[in-house]
């Protein structure tokens, strides 16, 4: 997502814009057309507050099934850049300030890092393509899965234990 930073004017003003998220894209899951992004900008000399609203349409794949799908992910964040000479980019020890940008050297700000963090921070750790979701159909003469919860074949109801384990089975029985 870049700004122009000297298109932005003093006081507030609202935004909406279409991004892919170039730099950071190759690091996401897939991206489905573009990243819809609007909010609001205050600008006070130096200092820019950012609000941004993004969503977007991800290509995820199931953990349970292992077929991919669509999936929305949305959200928002705050964001403060500082027009500072001799610097730019992402800041790393100023904890009041995201981001520097050098109005006397380039006047365009790539937000992606941001929105990069948000959105990994939103994606499921373990999606699913739907709550119901039963997972990965086998079909195999030899391999029998339970999805509905009912044994398919006989199993024998106790394995014999090792003589060795009687002593703990014994204590088992005794609470």
């Amino acid at each position: 997502m870049i700004l122009k930073m000297r298109d932005i004017p003093e006081g507030h003003s609202d935004f909406s814009l279409e991004c892919d998220l170039g730099s950071v894209k190759d690091d996401l899951p897939p991206l489905c057309g573009t990243m819809h992004c609007e909010g609001d900008i205050n600008r006070l000399g130096a200092d820019i507050f950012i609000h941004i609203y993004y969503k977007g349409m991800f290509v995820l794949q199931c953990s349970r099934c292992l077929e991919n799908y669509n999936a929305p992910i949305s959200g928002e964040l705050e964001v403060t850049v500082k027009d500072a000479p001799g610097h730019h980019g992402k800041s790393g020890d100023d904890e009041l300030v995201d981001f520097y940008f050098d109005s006397t050297l380039n006047d365009e700000l790539d937000l992606s890092a941001a929105l990069f963090d948000e959105i990994m921070i939103e994606t499921p750790i373990m999606p699913l393509c739907r709550e119901n979701c039963k997972g990965v159909e086998i079909k195999d003469k030899d391999i029998i899965v339970d999805f509905d919860g009912a044994p398919k074949r006989d199993v024998p109801a106790e394995k014999e234990i090792d003589p060795r384990w009687e002593a703990l089975k014994k204590l088992k029985s005794n609470t």
